[in-house]
């Protein structure tokens, strides 16, 4: 697993290997500020949070329809449902395992081009991963973000499709080069 994480690591970027505003805006602005609404939590505890302010989705649909107890939110959460007709803004998907997961092209049709779909990846699990890789061949999703422990996935139309390796902190470095 270590080594997994040191490969992956030195393969992804932060804000400053990405050709796409949209990414940069959303690293910039929304994952890596310092903010002392995040005091004392983990970038991976803080991680669903930060999306969500960011994004300011209207509602959160969970595939196991709770919320996790590290996110800490006031918009509404509903259950996922395979019903095209919703447009979800946000959509979580968590789990021991992805084995009953709807299809990709089913979760697509019940978004809009600027909702988003989080998976969280914390625990490997092996049908997660090929889940997330199917996400990422999707044609459906245009962008994808891969956090290593978690992915991001966007419909975004008037992109080119483009997958992303990312970094969920900044470089130090680079952090005490910035004026």
């Amino acid at each position: 697993m270590i080594l997994d994480y040191l490969q992956f690591w030195f393969s992804a970027y932060n804000e400053h290997g990405t050709h796409s505003p949209f990414v940069f805006n959303l690293l910039t602005r929304g994952l890596y500020p310092v903010d002392a609404r995040w005091k004392g939590q983990s970038r991976k505890e803080q991680f669903f949070n930060r999306l969500l302010v960011y994004f300011e989705p209207q509602q959160l649909a969970t595939l196991a329809g709770s919320i996790p107890k590290d996110i800490k939110t006031s918009i509404s959460t509903v259950p996922y449902q395979g019903n095209i007709n919703k447009g979800y803004d946000a959509i979580l998907f968590q789990g021991a395992d992805a084995k009953t997961w709807p299809a990709i092209e089913e979760v697509a049709q019940t978004m809009h081009n600027d909702s988003f779909w989080m998976i969280d990846r914390r625990g490997k699990d092996a049908s997660i991963e090929k889940y997330w890789q199917e996400v990422v061949a999707s044609e459906e999703m245009i962008v994808t973000l891969d956090f290593y422990y978690f992915g991001v996935a966007f419909k975004r139309k008037e992109q080119l499709k483009q997958h992303f390796k990312l970094r969920l902190q900044p470089d130090r470095v680079f952090r005490l080069l910035r004026v």
